[in-house]
C-alpha cells in the first residue's frame, strides 16, 4: 500500500507527498529501533539487578566462610602456642590424651578458604561482565579474582612445603619455631 502511494506520488511528481511518505518511513523505522533499544536496555538492567543480588549473596556466604575460617585459624594458633609453650616447659603440663588433638590441630590441619565467587566466574566466563553498569565494581571484582588466584597459588605452595616436612624423621633436625615464626628454643633458653 505504501509502495503504491509512493509510486503514484512520483508519477504525479508530487515531491512534497513523496518527502512526507519518506519521512513517515524513516521516522517509523527510527522509532521501532529506539523502542527495541529501550526494551533491550530494560532487559539488561533487569539482568544486572539479578546479578547484583546473586553477587550480594556470594559476598554474604563468603563473609560467613571468612569468619568461620578465622575462628579455625585462631584455634590452630592457640594449639600451636600451647605446644610451643609446653616444649619450653620443664614440667609435664599437658595430659597424654591432649597431645594427639594438639598435634593434629597445630601441625596437620590445613584447611583452605573457599570463597563463593560463582556469580562472578559465570559472568566472566560467559563474557557478560558488561551487563554490570558500575565499572568500579567490575574492576574491584576483577582485582579480587586476581587476589584469590594468588592466594590459591600461595596455599598450594605452603601445602607442598608441609608435605615435604611430613616425614617425622625430618623433624628431629628442624627448629619448628623458625617455621612457625616463634622464638627458637635456643633463643628462649639463653
Amino acid at each position: 500500500m505504501l509502495l503504491r502511494r509512493v509510486t503514484k506520488h512520483v508519477t504525479d511528481q508530487n515531491w512534497f507527498a513523496v518527502f512526507i511518505d519518506f519521512l513517515i518511513v524513516v521516522v517509523g523505522v527510527f522509532i521501532g529501533i529506539q523502542v527495541a533499544n529501550w526494551n533491550e536496555e530494560r532487559v539488561e538492567r533487569g539482568a544486572e539487578a539479578g546479578y547484583l543480588i546473586l553477587l550480594e549473596q556470594d559476598v554474604d556466604v563468603s563473609l560467613l566462610e571468612v569468619e568461620s575460617f578465622m575462628t579455625m585459624l585462631n584455634s590452630l594458633e592457640k594449639a600451636r602456642q600451647t605446644l610451643y609453650e609446653f616444649s619450653l616447659s620443664d614440667q609435664d603440663s599437658l595430659a597424654a590424651d591432649e597431645w594427639p588433638e594438639l598435634i593434629q590441630k597445630s601441625l596437620w590441619s590445613f584447611d583452605s578458604l573457599e570463597l563463593a565467587n560463582t556469580t562472578f566466574e559465570s559472568l566472566r566466563s560467559s563474557g557478560r561482565l558488561g551487563v554490570l553498569a558500575d565499572r568500579a565494581l567490575v574492576a574491584a571484582l576483577q582485582d579480587l579474582s586476581v587476589l584469590l588466584k594468588e592466594a590459591e597459588t600461595e596455599t598450594n605452595i605452603e601445602l607442598s612445603l608441609v608435605e615435604s616436612f611430613g616425614d617425622p624423621l625430618l623433624f628431629q633436625n628442624i627448629d619448628m619455631a623458625a617455621i612457625f615464626q616463634l622464638p627458637s628454643m635456643t633463643e628462649k633458653r639463653i
